[in-house]
Order: C-alpha cells, then sequence, then structure tokens
C-alpha cells in the first residue's frame, strides 16, 4: 500500500516580497519609511539597501554592511521590491 508523504515538516516561509516592483525613487521612499529594498535583478533577498545611522547601505549575504553608492543602473531600475527582513539578525 502506498503512503502519502507526511507534511508534518515545517510549514514553507512565506515570500518576503512586500510591494513591487517599482521605480527607483519609490524604493528610496519606501528605506526613507524604514523599510528594505532589493532588486529582482539580485536574485538574493540578503542583498538589500537599508537606512541606517543616516547613511545609505548596502546589506550582503556574509552579514556586512556596505556604503551603497548608487549606480546609473540602480537609478534607472524599476525592478525595485520591498522586502520583509524580520526573520533575520539585523533589524534597522
Amino acid at each position: 500500500m502506498k503512503t502519502e508523504p507526511s507534511n508534518t515538516s515545517r510549514p514553507a516561509k512565506q515570500s518576503p516580497v512586500k510591494k513591487g516592483p517599482m521605480d527607483f525613487p519609490t524604493a528610496i521612499r519606501s528605506v526613507m519609511n524604514g523599510l528594505r529594498i532589493t532588486k529582482q535583478e539580485w536574485n538574493d533577498y540578503e542583498t538589500y539597501g537599508v537606512l541606517k545611522d543616516g547613511l545609505l547601505l548596502l546589506h550582503k549575504p556574509s552579514g556586512d554592511f556596505y556604503s551603497w553608492i548608487i549606480s546609473e543602473a540602480d537609478l534607472m531600475g524599476k525592478d525595485w521590491i520591498e522586502i520583509d527582513r524580520s526573520d533575520y539578525h539585523f533589524a534597522p
């Protein structure tokens, strides 16, 4: 007799995407309101922009923060998304 796999494993994580896609000015307004943004193109929710201590920073998967030097591609991008990173250690 074949049995169905048990569904007792951990529930699937909900997508961290809260809003988007959007253009850069809209995304920066989200950052100014204390939220985190990333680009769909980056395909990595652990790389995101955030405002901390009045500085625009880029968080990398290593856990480090770097000054964010905004590129022309960043400015022209229309694939910015607002994400919820409450499941990670850093909270702005």
